[in-house]
């Protein structure tokens, strides 16, 4: 009896496991439909020798579709794309799926122009086979769409900021000729009238003609050295000088202009002398236009810093006020031709925009770079970057002045200093 009850446990265990086995064999033929029919994403397993032991039908159909792997295996192509990554993004799967098991990201193939969003997950069976699943899917339509709206955003910023550039160059123009007009139209007027000295009355009215002459050409100059600059024809020449010297003669150059609005002027280092290559006709000019707009844009009694130190590698020119600040949402186009803080045509301080579009092209030609720092509220802060070298067999130039003549140009838009 025990035998025969032993016999029919055997019999039912057999039953059951072969009911489970069917079972078992059913989820996974299942799962592996599922798998094999994903439409939507390409599956691939491999064990750690990257010998490919699964490849979905999405797979085989994204390879043989391709006319490049047409007669190729999917091993053969995955090896063939993975010797076409970057090194940089292999090291980053292999660090990510050493210590998370796990790796996503964006994977670009150039010989094939397209972008897959992959995913890779590193399992262990219950044999303790080290193997991964690859899934991944070709996003190349969705990357290049999102790169073409973000140019059309690029053109579409780049034509409004032209549009108000041309528009602003219209105001700037047409101020300084109603300027002349209405002005001679006064001096016709005076010198029909006998009772009236026509040179007192010329006197009277002989800045004005200056000086908005002087906003016409420094717009002028602009417009034409930035086309230079755009074609190549301006180039620095180079010469050895003690930069401390021409940036402490420079801003002393200018306190008369910033005491006339009641600002304070300082210039500060540390360095007696120091001899670097540099153009200093370029220099003078992007110095004068920074304390330029550091005079124009600080209240009056405020305060304007100019501060000059070294390193091994760099000379670094800062300047630093306590005025109104940029604001934060164009600080990153601020050195982007046309662009303005204020672009209201009634704004108090006029200007082309691209000043400070010269001054990095002036840094860039002698090989520096600029910065800018500022809160958007409580002043600003440029900083200028020239190599600390100098021409070999090149003697010292010691005959730098300030022009007066760029002075006056520079500043001949800061409508306090004459009004």
């Amino acid at each position: 009896m025990g035998f025969i009850i032993f016999i029919g446990g055997l019999f039912l265990e057999l039953i059951l496991n072969i009911k489970r086995n069917k079972e078992l064999e059913n989820e996974l033929s299942v799962f592996y439909h599922l798998v094999d029919e994903n439409k939507y994403s390409c599956v691939v397993i491999y064990n750690e020798n990257g010998k490919v032991e699964f490849a979905n039908k999405t797979v085989k159909k994204f390879i043989f579709e391709n006319p490049c792997v047409k007669n190729e295996k999917v091993e053969s192509v995955i090896v063939n794309i993975i010797k076409e990554l970057d090194e940089n993004i292999i090291l980053e799967i292999k660090d990510f799926t050493r210590k998370y098991k796990a790796w996503d990201g964006n994977i670009y193939i150039p010989s094939l122009d397209m972008t897959l969003e992959c995913n890779i997950q590193n399992t262990y069976t219950k044999f303790g086979e080290n193997k991964y699943t690859l899934i991944f899917k070709d996003i190349s339509s969705r990357v290049r769409t999102e790169k073409y709206l973000i140019e059309y955003e690029k053109m579409k910023k780049h034509e409004e900021v032209k549009n108000e550039f041309f528009a602003n160059i219209s105001h700037e123009l047409r101020t300084p000729l109603n300027i002349f007009y209405s002005t001679l139209q006064l001096l016709d007027l005076k010198n029909n009238d006998m009772s009236i000295c026509f040179r007192e009355v010329y006197g009277n009215h002989k800045q004005c003609l200056e000086i908005n002459c002087k906003r016409m050409l420094r717009l002028i100059n602009n417009i034409v050295d930035i086309t230079k600059i755009d074609v190549g024809f301006t180039q620095a020449k180079f010469v050895n000088c003690d930069i401390v010297r021409a940036i402490e003669d420079i801003t002393l150059s200018v306190i008369n202009y910033a005491e006339n609005k009641n600002i304070n002027i300082v210039f500060d280092t540390e360095i007696e002398e120091h001899i670097i290559k540099c153009d200093l006709s370029m220099i003078e000019r992007a110095m004068l236009n920074l304390l330029s707009n550091a005079i124009k844009f600080t209240k009056e009694n405020g305060n304007i810093a100019v501060n000059l130190y070294k390193d091994e590698q760099w000379v670094h020119i800062l300047v630093k006020d306590d005025g109104i600040g940029i604001p934060i949402d164009i600080q990153d186009m601020i050195f982007e031709r046309f662009v303005q803080g204020d672009k209201s045509l009634t704004r108090l301080n006029e200007g082309s925009g691209i000043g400070l579009s010269i001054v990095k092209s002036i840094v860039e030609l002698n090989k520096g770079e600029i910065y800018l720092d500022s809160d958007g509220e409580n002043g600003t802060e440029f900083e200028i970057l020239l190599p600390n070298e100098k021409l070999e067999d090149y003697e010292y130039d010691n005959n730098y002045k300030v022009n007066l003549d760029k002075i006056e140009l520079e500043f001949s838009d800061i409508y306090e200093l004459y009004n």
